[in-house]
């Protein structure tokens, strides 16, 4: 017969129902509370990421325009971004059309938008050779990049020869 020292309540080791729910209570707030600093940063680096592109994409259309890049076509009048409300469009020419299969589409992240464009028809133009905006007016030159999800935004201005002024 088995002694009932040797299985009795005191010598069992372990922890109780009790001690493991409350510590699965503070793991769960623990848990909780670094998804939603998480998901905060993961906003927050999406909006300089965008800008960043739009910058540099707004950069690159300049350069092209500049040096006269034709992309295997006939030399272009120049080169240009349309701004629409949720994204925006790489085009070559003087002038947006969206029948144009050249056209590059850019979408922005769900809660990003534009806003106050004060570029004539939603479209900033780089002119063949030397990169300035066409139709340039101070003051017209900027866009603003909006994001509902983390509430802010940063206005961009362009100066006449298409180089980025501010950004904020």
């Amino acid at each position: 017969m088995v002694s009932s020292a040797r299985w009795g309540v005191a010598d069992m080791r372990g922890f109780t129902l009790v001690e493991m729910l409350i510590t699965l209570g503070i793991i769960a707030v623990i848990l909780s509370f670094s998804s939603v600093s998480l998901l905060s940063s993961r906003n927050r680096s999406s909006f300089a990421s965008a800008m960043t592109v739009i910058l540099t994409d707004l950069n690159s259309q300049r350069l092209k325009a500049m040096s006269g890049d034709t992309e295997g076509a006939a030399p272009p009048a120049g080169y240009g971004i349309y701004f629409g409300s949720d994204g925006y469009t790489l085009f070559r020419g003087v002038s947006f059309s969206a029948a144009d299969p050249a056209n590059f589409d850019i979408n922005l992240d769900p809660g990003q938008n534009f806003s106050a464009v004060g570029f004539p028809g939603s479209s900033v133009v780089f002119l063949a050779g030397s990169g300035e905006i066409s139709g340039f007016s101070p003051g017209q030159a900027t866009f603003t990049l909006n994001d509902s999800l983390e509430k802010v935004a940063a206005t961009v201005v362009l100066n006449q020869f298409g180089t980025v002024v501010s950004a904020d």
